[in-house]
C-alpha cells in the first residue's frame, strides 16, 4: 500500500486520477478510513475539511481509545538502557531535546501544549534531567490529561502537571508545541484576531519550540489525518505566514532543522505533499529600553 500512496501522492498520475468522478470518494472508503494516520483530501479551512470529513468519521482528538493510544506506552526510564527503535523517540527528538536544555533553568515554567501524557517530559528527565524548581505543564484534550495524570501519578513524577486548557493568567518561559500546532483551529489568531498562541498567555513566552509542524511554500491548505475512530483537520502551513506570525509579535528565529523521518502525503494532491517536517525555535527580541 506504500508504493500505491507515495505514487499517488507525488506524481502527476495521482492528481489525474483524482479527477476521474468518484475515485477519490471510493478511495477514502476503502482505502483511507481503514488506515491510521493516512491522510486524504485538500480544503480551503478546517470547517471544509471538518465537515468533510464527518462523511467517514467523528472528528476530533478527544477520544478514549486515541488517549489510551498516545498515553500508554512504555515509560522512558532515566539511566534505563533504551532499545534503538524506541517507538516513542524520534530522531527530532534530539534537536528538540538540545534546545530545551539550552534555554530551561531551575525558574522555569514550561507548558508543552499538546503534549499527550507527557512524551517530551519523559524524554527530557530521561536525557538531561529537569532541573530542581522547573515545572512542566501538560496542556490537551480531557480524555489524554486523565490518562496523563494517572499515569505519571504511578511513575512518581516530581514536576508535571496536566490542565486541558490554558489559563488567560498563565505565564510561562518556554512554550513547548511539538506535533501539534497543525491540528489547532486557528493558532495564528486568522479568524479571531488576539486569540493566537501567544496572545493565550498573559505575557509572551521568552522562547516558543515548535517540532514536527508541516511547512510549505505558498499557501495554506488543510488536510484529513485518521485517528483510527476518529478523524481531523490536519493544516499544512504556509512557512511565510507561520514565520510572520511570531515575528510580528517580537520573536526571531533563532533555529531551524528539518525533520526527515516524518511527511505529509497526500493522495492526488501531489503539490500540497511534503517529503519531510520542520522544527523552529523562536526567541522573544528584547524590549525597547525606556527613553
Amino acid at each position: 500500500m506504500s508504493v500505491q500512496i507515495e505514487l499517488l501522492a507525488k506524481h502527476r498520475l495521482g492528481e489525474i486520477l483524482g479527477r476521474v468522478p468518484l475515485v477519490a470518494d471510493i478511495y477514502a472508503k476503502i482505502g483511507w478510513s481503514p488506515r491510521m494516520n493516512f491522510f486524504f483530501g485538500a480544503y480551503q479551512s478546517f470547517k471544509m475539511a471538518a465537515d468533510a470529513a464527518r462523511k467517514y468519521k467523528p472528528v476530533g482528538w478527544d477520544n478514549a481509545e486515541i488517549a489510551h493510544n498516545v498515553v500508554d506506552r512504555p515509560h522512558i526510564a532515566p539511566g534505563a538502557a533504551r532499545p534503538l527503535a524506541a517507538d516513542s523517540f524520534q530522531p527530532c527528538h534530539y534537536a528538540a531535546t538540545f534546545w530545551l536544555s539550552k534555554i530551561i533553568d531551575g525558574s522555569s515554567r514550561i507548558v508543552d501544549l499538546g503534549g499527550g501524557g507527557g512524551t517530551s517530559y519523559e524524554i527530557f528527565e530521561a536525557y538531561c534531567g529537569l532541573p530542581s524548581g522547573a515545572a512542566w505543564q501538560v496542556v490537551d484534550e480531557p480524555a489524554m490529561v486523565a490518562l496523563g495524570r494517572a499515569r505519571h501519578a504511578a511513575l512518581g513524577s516530581r514536576a508535571i502537571r496536566f490542565e486541558d486548557h490554558i489559563d488567560p493568567a498563565e505565564t510561562c518561559d518556554v512554550l513547548l508545541i511539538s506535533g501539534c500546532i497543525q491540528y489547532l483551529e486557528d493558532p495564528l489568531g486568522e479568524q479571531t484576531p488576539g486569540a493566537g498562541v501567544i496572545e493565550a498567555f498573559a505575557e509572551r513566552p521568552r522562547h516558543v519550540l515548535i517540532n514536527k509542524v508541516p511547512l510549505r511554500d505558498g499557501s495554506d491548505i488543510w488536510t484529513l489525518q485518521n485517528l483510527g475512530p476518529t478523524a481531523t483537520p490536519y493544516r499544512v502551513f504556509s512557512q511565510d505566514d507561520l514565520l510572520c506570525y511570531f515575528e510580528s509579535r517580537g520573536y526571531r528565529l533563532k533555529d531551524s532543522w528539518v525533520v526527515a523521518e516524518i511527511g505529509v502525503e497526500i493522495p492526488f494532491h501531489p503539490k500540497y505533499s511534503i517529503s519531510t517536517m520542520s522544527g523552529l525555535l523562536f526567541e522573544r527580541t528584547p524590549e525597547p529600553a525606556a527613553a
